[in-house]
């Protein structure tokens, strides 16, 4: 699907060049079929992070799968604990 992308990028680029109202109109056409099947790549993404949580993001943000974290822990230690100003780590991705 990418060497497809590639490729219809590459035609788009080339015959928007030209002076032919016809390669014009194919640059134009095969600019919507790169654009489709970037969509589609993306799309592709959804299954394999569809098991992702808002529990899952949380792991991650601090520190990976080392380190244990139970949702019903995070809200009594917020809540409840006398340091209410823990400094918060967010990973840029």
């Amino acid at each position: 699907m990418a060497l497809l992308a590639l490729i219809a990028l590459v035609l788009s680029g080339v015959f928007f060049c030209q002076d032919s109202f016809a390669l014009q109109h194919a640059s134009a056409v095969f600019e919507w079929i790169y654009c489709m099947l970037i969509m589609l790549f993306y799309g592709t993404f959804v299954v394999e992070f569809r098991g992702m949580s808002g529990d899952t993001l949380m792991v991650l943000s601090r520190g990976g799968a080392t380190q244990s974290f139970s949702t019903s822990q995070h809200k009594t230690e917020v809540g409840g604990g006398y340091n209410h100003h823990q400094p918060e780590r967010f990973v840029v991705l």
